[in-house]
């Protein structure tokens, strides 16, 4: 990958010489330039190295509204793979589960369905009530759920500063009877460890995207009206007259979020000629908002940047 001026080398190097990458990781572009973004923080990531292409407030951290269930996606991706979970696997909804305020309010109390048309709920329409069901099935209580997500953060390398409560990110307040009574604090995150979480989830458990991109589906074939994706980015929206100005080409993921706290949040991903971006705003003033700010980072990383191999991986070099 090369900057399309400057700052060739060290990025083409993080593609080949993998055993590099854990001390790349938190490198930083060479020059940062203005793109002039109305939100509290910014990042831009290139996938494969975990190269950070633009920051902005990266380190602050602030409440990340339903970004939050990245982490969610995460753990429920493990079980998968640990084959502790399958797809066709029931999740039951509980009396809390079914209470979820917010987002989704798809899945009635007492009722259980598919582990994979949960995973719909939760990834694209954002269910509250599919996160604490999952929570509930993987570990028995949200709290206990909450636990395993900061232990999680911390083995992924976030900062000090992630904080989760529960796994959907709503306020103590929202949670109401069902908040946590052994974690303190609310759930919070900076712009990086957004950005680091996508990167594990597009890296370990790609399979994901092929959710998040779907533009809309029913979650009962009986419902009258399907599950539009709140990320109105995905490439799939380009046939949407309503939602086509803003389908990005390559964008497949991953997470939006609001709150009246948080504002407007969005982790993004897209890939383009074999390049994977990963892209979070955070605190955007309005929903479209969200989105054209998406776009200028986006923009500005796949205008400026390109993967180049410079020594293939393996390759023995001479002194």
């Amino acid at each position: 990958m090369k900057r399309l001026g400057r700052w060739a080398a060290a990025l083409a190097a993080a593609i080949a010489f993998q055993s590099f990458l854990p001390a790349l990781q938190e490198a930083r572009a060479a020059e940062q330039v203005d793109l002039g973004l109305d939100v509290n923080a910014a990042v831009l990531m290139e996938a494969e190295t975990g190269v950070i292409l633009y920051e902005y407030k990266a380190n602050i951290p602030y409440p990340p509204a339903s970004m939050t269930k990245m982490m969610t996606e995460y753990l429920v991706m493990e079980e998968v793979k640990a084959g502790r979970l399958k797809w066709d696997d029931m999740i039951y909804t509980s009396k809390a589960a079914d209470a979820a305020i917010g987002s989704g309010q798809l899945m009635a109390e007492g009722v259980s369905y598919r582990a994979d048309k949960v995973f719909q709920l939760l990834s694209i329409y954002s269910g509250n009530d599919a996160a604490v069901a999952f929570a509930e099935h993987i570990a028995g209580t949200e709290e206990n759920f909450a636990k395993k997500m900061n232990e999680t953060a911390r083995l992924l390398g976030l900062s000090a500063d992630a904080h989760f409560i529960n796994a959907t990110g709503l306020s103590r307040s929202d949670m109401g009877e069902y908040a946590p009574k052994t974690i303190e604090g609310e759930t919070q995150m900076t712009a990086l460890d957004a950005a680091k979480l996508a990167r594990a989830i597009v890296t370990r458990h790609p399979e994901v995207l092929e959710v998040t991109k779907i533009p809309q589906i029913k979650f009962d074939e009986k419902d009258k009206a399907p599950m539009v994706n709140w990320n109105w980015m995905v490439e799939g929206n380009k046939d949407n007259v309503n939602l086509r100005k803003y389908a990005y080409e390559g964008l497949d993921g991953l997470k939006t979020g609001y709150t009246s706290t948080a504002l407007y949040c969005f982790t993004g991903t897209a890939e383009r000629n074999g390049m994977r971006l990963i892209s979070v705003v955070m605190g955007a003033k309005s929903e479209d908002a969200r989105f054209m700010e998406t776009r200028k980072l986006l923009d500005y990383g796949f205008n400026n940047f390109e993967k180049q191999t410079i020594v293939a991986a393996k390759t023995e070099l001479s002194d």
